[in-house]
Order: structure tokens, then C-alpha cells, then sequence
């Protein structure tokens, strides 16, 4: 009897310390970004391909974006680099890193030295 106390006690003791489920998500599709600038909201569309944690991000609909973003998706958070191009200020590179909850995205945008901002998704 004692045996199968002190059996019964590890189970429960091991599930307790078990780690928290880590959350899947797909953020793979067509979405639609929005960030919030000093001259106000800007909205674009981009193409988020995950493979497994490792994410792309394809502006579709900005041509001041010079390239592919990189980053990844664990758990449900999501992170990216870009870079985008601009007359007065020349390259920056932008940092956004999120939480994905369903078909929709929030979080902060690191503007590349120039502070931050925030920034939103929903899937198309």
C-alpha cells in the first residue's frame, strides 16, 4: 500500500512540474498590416510563409520595403526583421515582434534607432 501511495504522489508531483503547453500556430497566408507612425496609421498586405519556427514575410503591396523579412514564429509569439527604404532617411531596419491570436496579430515595432511603434495584423 505504501508503495502505491508514494507511486501515486511522484505522478501527481511530475504532472505539476510538467512545462506549460506550448501554443501552435499558422500564421501562414495573406494578411494585412497596419502600423501606427507619426503621420499616422500606414496599411500594407504581406505574405507570411512558416515553415516549422522559421517565418518569411513578403511585402506584397509596399514597394519601401527592399526585401524579404526573417524571423520566427514560438509559440505565439512572432518576430521579424525587415528592412525598408526612404528617401529622407535612407535604410532602416524595423524589428516587429508580436503576439498571433487567431487570425489577428499585435505588438511593437523597433523603427530602427527611431523609437518604437505600434503595430497590428489580421489575416485577409
Amino acid at each position: 500500500m505504501r508503495t502505491m501511495i508514494m507511486i501515486l504522489a511522484l505522478l501527481v508531483a511530475a504532472a505539476s512540474s510538467a512545462p506549460p503547453a506550448v501554443v501552435d500556430v499558422d500564421v501562414n497566408g495573406l494578411w494585412t498590416l497596419s502600423i501606427e507612425t507619426p503621420r499616422g496609421t500606414r496599411s500594407f498586405d504581406a505574405q507570411f510563409v512558416q515553415n516549422g519556427e522559421e517565418l518569411t514575410v513578403i511585402p506584397k503591396s509596399d514597394d519601401r520595403f527592399t526585401s524579404e523579412g526573417h524571423g520566427t514564429v514560438k509559440g505565439d509569439t512572432v518576430t521579424w526583421t525587415w528592412e525598408q527604404e526612404s528617401q529622407r532617411r535612407g535604410k532602416i531596419t524595423i524589428t516587429f515582434k508580436g503576439t498571433v491570436s487567431g487570425d489577428t496579430m499585435s505588438g511593437k515595432a523597433q523603427m530602427g534607432g527611431r523609437g518604437t511603434s505600434d503595430w497590428s495584423a489580421v489575416r485577409k
